[in-house]
Formats: structure tokens, C-alpha cells, sequence
């Protein structure tokens, strides 16, 4: 299966191709607007797949920017309608927990959930955070205990009730959030699994259908 992922949610916004257990290409995009069809034409030709070789599309659907979001659902909607591919939408933070996940099941590949292991001072029973700010007095969080096991849904917070939040996080802060929550500490990078390794169980683990991938804002426009 040969499947193109898009991402327009993250501050950096990219393209990837993935083909079985590996991921052909990973590129950093400047926008995912009218250019996209010319980013993705180049990098078809860098791998040598031709546009009807995608045999699935997998998109991103948010949190992020209305009109970013709306951008690339649109382009994997019609992508695979042209295509007559299946697709599937995937949440910013299920991308992140499995980046997580993945590093500590690597890492300790047998008894890892037990109470007294550690990655790099984090004990693996104690709970992350996803954090992802959108406006300046708001931001999206999510729970990852045990590291991907049993998530809480992500909710849209204050700012002001952001400040009570305590642990490691992982994810997207403004600056200014990030001085407003001292209790709030980031995940080591080397906790962090790089996007082109998780990406071919990523794209396996979804469902993917012919039914229109539907944005997630998580707040109203």
C-alpha cells in the first residue's frame, strides 16, 4: 500500500509517502494551499511513484488554523475522490502519543509500564500531557497515562485554567505559554519518536473508508 499523508496542523506544515513498513519521504512544506498539487507532483517524482500509485490518503485533521485545516481536508477529500482512494483523518495528538509510545516501548521493550522504570527521569506510569496552543488565552490538552493507554478526549482550556497543570508535556506552546506555566515541563527529544519512523504504523493503525475526512477545530469559528 502506498499512502500520501498531509499535515497542516503542526506549526510545520508537510507531506510524507509512505509504502509498507517504511516512509519513503518526509518534506517540510511552506503552505498547503494552491501549491500543493506542484509539492506533491515533485515529490512523486523523487521517489519515482506515479499520482495513480497512491492507493490511500491520510490527513491530519486538526487542531490548527481554520483556514490551513480546511485547506489540506479539502485537498485529501478530493485527492482520493480523483483518485478513487480510500482515506482517513487522524487528531494531531493521537500523532503525538504514538511518538511517545513508541520510544518507551522501544526503549523498554518488555515489563514497560512497570512503576519503577524510567526514560530519562520520566517514570512510565506518570501521566504527559499534550499541549497545543491556538489563540493567546486558549489552549488544547490532552492526557496520556501510562503513555497511550486509555487517552481522555483533548478539550479547549483558558489560559488562566491552563496554570494549574503540572508534568511533562509534549506538543506546540506559544512562548508567552510557556512562561505562563512553569509547572509545565517538556518531553525530552530523546523521548520522542521522529515522525518518519511512526509513520507507516501510524498510517496502518487507521481506518480507512470512502467517506469524507471531516475537519477537527475542537472550538467554535
Amino acid at each position: 500500500m502506498r499512502t500520501l499523508f498531509l499535515d497542516s496542523a503542526s506549526r510545520e506544515h508537510s507531506l510524507a509517502l509512505v509504502e509498507g513498513q517504511h516512509t519513503l519521504l518526509w518534506e517540510s512544506l511552506p503552505s498547503l494551499g494552491d501549491a500543493l498539487l506542484t509539492h506533491l507532483e515533485a515529490a512523486l517524482r523523487k521517489v519515482k511513484m506515479a499520482m495513480q500509485e497512491i492507493t490511500r490518503i491520510a490527513c491530519v485533521t486538526g487542531p490548527g488554523g481554520f483556514a490551513s485545516i480546511r485547506t489540506a481536508v479539502t485537498a485529501a477529500n478530493t485527492l482520493a475522490y480523483a483518485l478513487g482512494v480510500p482515506a482517513a483523518g487522524v487528531h494531531l495528538s493521537d500523532i503525538w502519543a504514538v511518538r511517545c509510545s513508541a520510544f518507551a516501548k522501544a526503549t523498554c521493550p518488555s515489563g514497560w509500564r512497570a512503576a519503577d522504570r524510567q526514560v530519562s527521569g520520566v517514570r512510565l506510569q506518570d501521566r504527559l500531557l499534550w499541549l497545543h496552543s491556538t489563540k493567546k488565552t486558549q489552549l488544547f490538552v490532552r492526557e496520556f497515562p501510562a503513555f497511550g493507554e486509555n487517552f481522555s478526549e483533548p478539550i479547549l482550556i483558558s489560559l488562566e485554567e491552563a496554570k494549574v497543570l503540572q508534568g511533562k508535556y509534549v506538543g506546540e506552546l506559544l512562548e508567552e505559554h510557556k512562561a505562563a506555566l512553569p509547572g509545565c515541563l517538556p518531553l525530552g527529544r530523546e523521548c520522542i519518536a521522529p515522525l518518519e519512523e511512526i509513520l507507516p504504523g501510524l498510517v496502518e493503525s487507521l481506518s480507512f473508508t470512502k467517506e469524507l475526512i471531516l475537519p477537527w477545530y475542537g472550538r467554535e469559528p
